[in-house]
């Protein structure tokens, strides 16, 4: 799945209905913004928006998802290649999310360790370092976050 050919295949179907992005995102309850990023490929629709974009656009989901429109011996093709890109994006994620924890995981552990330290000098060293672990892994769960959900109201 490519959200830029997405995207271009979403905004080439809203232009052949004649529709302004704030028309298509006033039928699916958005804002002309959030159609913006879509069209861009910023963000994809969320799982809620999906049937009823399509249904706006006369297409089915399987379409979108391949960023063009299909024929009946395309469809399963494109079908096997959407799931396995979907189960592969799915990996890559939580191995993502893996990571954001155990840096959180270990900022705490390094704050703990501030107890053992000897001297105020470490203890202050060891507390920053446990306080950057855990700000690190609030951005890489906050960045990863709007890529999985898109920002707030984004649908």
């Amino acid at each position: 799945m490519d959200q830029k050919v997405i995207g271009t295949f979403i905004a080439a179907l809203r232009r052949e209905k004649g529709w302004t992005q704030a028309e298509l995102g006033g039928k699916l309850n958005v804002t002309n913004k959030t159609v913006s990023r879509w069209e861009t490929g910023n963000y994809m629709p969320d799982l809620a928006a999906l049937v009823p974009l399509c249904e706006a656009l006369e297409i089915g989901v399987n379409e979108l998802l391949s960023g063009r429109r299909l024929k009946d011996f395309d469809f399963r093709q494109a079908a096997d290649i959407n799931v396995l890109t979907a189960l592969t994006e799915q990996k890559i994620w939580l191995r993502r999310k893996r990571i954001s924890d155990a840096c959180g995981g270990g900022g705490v552990g390094i704050l703990l360790s501030v107890l053992a330290a000897p001297d105020s000098l470490r203890k202050a060293v060891v507390a920053a370092m446990g306080l950057a672990a855990i700000c690190i892994s609030w951005i890489l769960r906050g960045w990863m976050d709007r890529q999985i959900f898109g920002e707030k109201n984004a649908s």
